[in-house]
């Protein structure tokens, strides 16, 4: 299913409703799942999107704390890719339906969970203003999600600052394609 620029409020509660109904049994649930590379979440902070994480775990009720990431290398390697080229990762369906969902939400800071498709459409899971961007703790495992993290509490920091009139910054842009060329 597209989500489309044009999309309002309602026409997403519908998208969002019609996924939901096509899974109400777990069954298909989790048949759909078996399809799913893992979870991501991608930050929008003024209007641009920004990779925050790519969880893998073999249960399909996946969150970062309880997938398989911290043992398994092969799935680190995976989430880095993500983090430095997500609009490839991706593929150009995914980044379209991200793009279009930022759009539809018009949030200045929020954050967006979803899984992927073989087929490159998006599972949504969740889209709020409420997520929270943690630094990862100091293992050195982990020093390849810093600068992932690190852009996006810049971007919110220069749009705190930029609407307290702080600093001059422009107005929300377009969604990036590439997250913000990377």
């Amino acid at each position: 299913m597209d989500i489309r620029s044009g999309s309002t409020p309602d026409s997403l509660t519908n998208i969002i409703a019609t996924t939901m109904a096509r899974a109400a049994d777990r069954s298909q649930l989790e048949a759909n799942c078996a399809l799913w590379i893992g979870t991501s979440s991608v930050m929008i902070v003024n209007g641009q999107l920004y990779p925050l994480h790519l969880a893998i775990s073999k249960d399909w009720k996946i969150h970062y704390f309880s997938a398989d990431m911290r043992d398994r290398e092969d799935h680190r390697r995976e989430e880095a890719n993500f983090l430095a080229d997500m609009a490839s990762v991706l593929g150009g369906k995914a980044m379209a339906a991200l793009q279009g969902l930022a759009a539809v939400l018009g949030l200045d800071y929020g954050g967006i969970d979803f899984g992927l498709n073989e087929a490159g459409e998006i599972l949504l899971f969740e889209a709020n203003a409420t997520m929270v961007v943690e630094q990862p703790d100091g293992d050195p495992r982990w020093d390849y999600r810093r600068a992932a993290v690190e852009r996006i509490q810049t971007a919110v920091r220069n749009l705190l600052l930029g609407r307290a009139g702080a600093i001059s910054i422009p107005g929300p842009a377009a969604v990036n394609e590439s997250a913000a060329g990377w």
